[in-house]
């Protein structure tokens, strides 16, 4: 079992970290507060972290929405639109054209909700909403292992493809 302590840690804004496990390979973007200038912040951080992704290595990021709150104060925000990669609609395209534009590069998301109310709520809207970007696998959990055990399997899976 992965202990998951993170390798790095970044502090963004008040209310937004990032914290980077295994080498660096996946990034956990931690909310603790939920605020246009917080969003807009992570927002442009994902763009730049898909910018920066090291070609042919899959993008493997974990929403982290556990704090108490926060997830559902994150879903009214984005008009509950969390299977945006990008956070604010605005990044979206752009979000889209470094996915597209990068050959073989596929994206995977965890959404991390707490098990109170708004987890519960979170949980749901994952499941009922759709993906606009096709190249993007999202999962919802409640429990950061599970999430970290999951994209860790996910990059295992890719680097099995991309022997093949």
């Amino acid at each position: 079992m992965q202990a998951w302590e993170p390798v790095e840690i970044e502090s963004i804004v008040p209310g937004l970290d990032l914290h980077w496990h295994l080498d660096r390979s996946i990034v956990q973007y931690v909310i603790t507060k939920v605020s246009p200038h917080v969003l807009n912040q992570w927002s442009d951080i994902v763009i730049r972290n898909l910018k920066n992704w090291p070609e042919q290595t899959p993008y493997l990021a974990l929403h982290d929405l556990s704090n108490r709150g926060v997830g559902i104060a994150y879903a009214t925000q984005v008009q509950f639109d969390i299977l945006n990669l990008a956070i604010r609609p605005a990044a979206r395209d752009k979000a889209e054209d470094l996915i597209a534009n990068q050959e073989g590069m596929k994206a995977t998301v965890a959404l991390l909700f707490n098990s109170f109310h708004s987890g519960y709520v979170g949980q749901t809207f994952a499941r009922l909403s759709g993906s606009k970007l096709s190249l993007v696998k999202y999962e919802a959990f409640y429990d950061r292992v599970a999430a970290l055990d999951w994209l860790k399997e996910r990059r295992l899976v890719a680097s099995e493809e991309e022997k093949e």
